[in-house]
């Protein structure tokens, strides 16, 4: 019996990272979630077929946790927010694509 060569391709990461100081807003298919080296990193489908990745944080993680995955979301940076103990941090407003009038 003659061993047949196999086939590999690259598996690549997501290319594309996304910037909220650059670029505010942000929308797509919330496709996976990966553990970084920080805590939970997230990822988007955009409608142009890009991923992007999405930085975890402390804020995004507690806002996107109870989100499917498939599910549209749009996530809006809204600046550096000083918390009650006076620790600055990145505050974002993240919203669900509503199926109806819900």
């Amino acid at each position: 019996m003659e061993k047949q060569e196999k086939l590999f391709k690259e598996v690549k990461g997501v290319e594309n990272i996304w910037n909220p100081k650059e670029q505010k807003e942000i929308e797509g298919n919330f496709i996976r979630e990966e553990n970084g080296t920080y805590g939970k990193n997230f990822v988007l489908k955009c409608p142009s077929g890009e991923e992007f990745l999405i930085f975890g944080s402390t804020v995004l993680s507690s806002k996107i946790s109870n989100i499917e995955l498939g599910s549209y979301v749009k996530i809006t940076f809204l600046g550096e927010v000083k918390s009650a103990e006076g620790r600055m941090y990145k505050d974002f407003k993240i919203e669900v694509e509503s199926k109806s009038d819900e």
